[in-house]
């Protein structure tokens, strides 16, 4: 990532030294990626919430389920399921990430979208931080 990618971090000295929630834009698919590289270059491993249909494809899922992230079943009844194995990173002490929108913006100016409450049910049943984060 070093190499493909041109990077100024602000703020990481900031950053809670127990779990918290951070909540980065998201742009394109490669975010998880240049995310997930700023928060372990700064001494913290990420988990995400993902979505389920992720972990069903080959190699990508295996590595998804091998590194501790979380799917969630956005269309089911059991999506809360996904906030209680994200409780479970937080009360370790770890990172987890949400995307606000659940999903890429759809927006052509790249503005973002209306929220889903995942990220804002998740602080309310722990009391973990939740951490803006901008990237471009």
């Amino acid at each position: 990532m070093n190499a493909l990618i041109g990077k100024t971090w602000k703020g990481f000295e900031t950053l809670p030294q127990g779990g918290y929630i951070l909540c980065p834009n998201h742009l394109t698919e490669i975010d998880p990626l240049v995310v997930g590289h700023a928060i372990y270059s700064n001494g913290r491993l990420p988990r995400w919430l993902a979505k389920e249909s992720l972990f069903n494809v080959p190699v990508l899922g295996w590595m998804l389920r091998e590194t501790g992230q979380v799917p969630v079943a956005r269309s089911a009844t059991s999506a809360g399921e996904s906030l209680k194995a994200a409780k479970r990173v937080l009360d370790a002490g770890g990172v987890i990430v949400i995307y606000p929108e659940g999903t890429l913006t759809r927006d052509p100016n790249l503005w973002p979208m209306v929220g889903r409450t995942g990220a804002a049910r998740l602080a309310l049943q722990t009391g973990a931080p939740v951490v803006p984060m901008a990237h471009w």
